[in-house]
């Protein structure tokens, strides 16, 4: 509570989000479509920070993206999640319940992360996540075996499959009639 207090007479009058800095392992889960059109899921990733000096705290700021020369860059590695067939099921339900209720399309991601006490929570919901080279969805895309242009590939299919099924559905509506036209 002296921090915060601090945090307020520092800037006042300014909204502070405070969260639980959640200690457990990290996974992300990148979906490829849209609901009811089929959808693909991709290996679960899990963010190693074993390679971090003791005294860093294990977060993905942005160091970890944007330095280089920072030790979050080069120390921090991605692999394939391994967990219990439970534990994965789960972080893929909850993911694609996330990708329908949020009304994300054609590609998301979704970060996830356990309390210490093991219990999964969201971080984030990406909706367009970076699909760079190098970035995690392009990693996890190699872990399902797919190049990078094969990702690019089924987003750009996803895409033109739902826009397709929405002028479909669109010129499928009854014309309005004369009387009830807006002018």
């Amino acid at each position: 509570m002296r921090y915060l207090d601090q945090v307020r007479a520092e800037w006042p009058g300014r909204p502070i989000l405070i969260q639980e800095f959640l200690s457990g392992p990290e996974y992300s889960v990148t979906i490829l479509g849209n609901p009811g059109m089929g959808v693909t899921v991709l290996p679960v990733l899990e963010v190693d920070y074993s390679g971090l000096d003791d005294g860093l705290p294990r977060i993905l700021g942005y160091e970890s993206k944007w330095l280089p020369d920072s030790t979050y860059w080069s120390e921090i590695r991605y692999c394939e999640a391994e967990l219990d067939e439970d534990r994965r099921q789960q972080l893929i339900d909850h993911s694609t319940l996330l990708l329908e209720r949020t009304g994300c399309r054609d590609y998301a991601r979704f970060d996830w992360r356990t309390d210490a006490a093991g219990e999964i929570k969201l971080l984030e919901v990406n909706p367009n996540p970076g699909w760079c080279w190098d970035g995690k969805v392009n990693l996890m895309a190699g872990m399902a075996g797919m190049r990078y242009a094969d990702l690019l590939r089924r987003i750009l299919e996803a895409a033109q499959e739902r826009v397709a099924a929405e002028g479909a559905a669109a010129s499928s509506k009854p014309p309005v009639s004369g009387s009830a036209r807006l002018r």
